[in-house]
């Protein structure tokens, strides 16, 4: 598609978007988990060349406004997706698989929100990092606080045992805190990588770039990534434990993605209604024990093959 037959009503909705976050972050915050996935969309259909034009007008016209209204550090973050979105387009473009986009994913969206820190820490003269370990440490002093005040009607050894864990998060917050991070980058990549699969899908007629979400499997090699980790947290090796539990968390996100894909290919072969899918799926997320579930379930796939067995139906035949 040509600039001239679009004019510049992509550039205007892109604009719009990226403004919606610096102009009302209560409401419009949750946009920036998506930017990447709009970007990469803009770029395939428009093709490389218009797109990044779309892009360039509709961006600087979101950072003028975020001027205007003295919001530049919500638009910059908003700007760290670029790299995602861009990495996505091109692995549509060279038809890779969805392991090998994501994982070039991680590293872009990596990459995208170091450069987004270190400029936000050179703007205010201050290190975000510090920054959020103190904030996490005054919010877990605060919670304990509120169950050993007295009257909250707690026991005793029910409040020694909240002691405990309250007191060794706090010892841990320097080593947990990576691992939050790169499980929020990896569960961010994965939901544009998902988003944009969907969505030009629909507009191409069926023709996802990465195959419909239910084929998607991780490469077998990965599988020793949390055996290796599971054994060094398992032997204490100190210099090493940090790593393990960073590398843990990233595998154990990346196959409970997998076991939604097992769960998603059950659900076709069983024509579960959309509906049943999305109740169970919204079921399986929000419980602690659904995302462990899942990625167990993800893990066995590498031996067990759920979605290869023997006594497939027809229906899978022809898929």
């Amino acid at each position: 598609m040509e600039v001239s037959r679009q004019g510049y009503r992509p550039a205007l909705l892109l604009g719009t978007l990226f403004v919606l976050p610096p102009a009302a972050p209560v409401l419009f915050a949750w946009l920036d988990a998506f930017f990447a996935a709009i970007i990469c969309c803009v770029l395939v259909l428009l093709g490389w060349r218009p797109g990044l034009k779309q892009l360039r007008y509709g961006l600087g016209g979101a950072a003028i406004a975020a001027l205007f209204l003295q919001q530049l550090e919500l638009f910059l973050f908003s700007l760290s997706a670029c790299p995602l979105g861009m990495v996505l387009a091109k692995g549509a473009e060279r038809q890779e698989s969805a392991a090998r986009s994501g994982a070039k994913g991680i590293l872009a969206l990596g990459i995208g929100w170091l450069l987004f820190w270190l400029l936000f820490a050179t703007l205010t003269q201050s290190n975000p990092y510090r920054e959020m370990l103190v904030a996490l440490d005054k919010g877990l002093n605060e919670t304990l606080a509120l169950y050993t005040k007295e009257g909250n009607g707690l026991s005793p050894e029910t409040l020694q045992q909240v002691t405990l864990v309250v007191e060794a998060l706090r010892a841990r917050l320097p080593q947990l805190l990576p691992a939050m991070w790169l499980g929020m980058a990896t569960m961010t990549v994965w939901m544009n990588l998902v988003l944009a699969n969907w969505f030009l899908g629909r507009l191409r007629s069926g023709a996802y770039p990465w195959g419909r979400y239910q084929t998607w499997r991780l490469p077998d090699q990965l599988v020793w990534v949390p055996i290796a980790a599971g054994l060094f947290l398992l032997l204490r090796i100190a210099p090493l434990q940090s790593m393990a539990l960073w590398a843990l968390v990233v595998a154990s996100m990346l196959y409970s993605f997998q076991g939604l894909a097992v769960c998603q290919h059950f659900f076709e072969r069983w024509r579960f209604p959309v509906f049943m899918r999305v109740l169970a799926i919204f079921f399986l997320i929000i419980q602690g024990y659904g995302l462990m579930l899942l990625a167990m379930l993800g893990l066995s796939d590498v031996w067990l093959n759920w979605r290869n067995r023997p006594n497939r139906s027809a229906t899978t035949h022809k898929e």
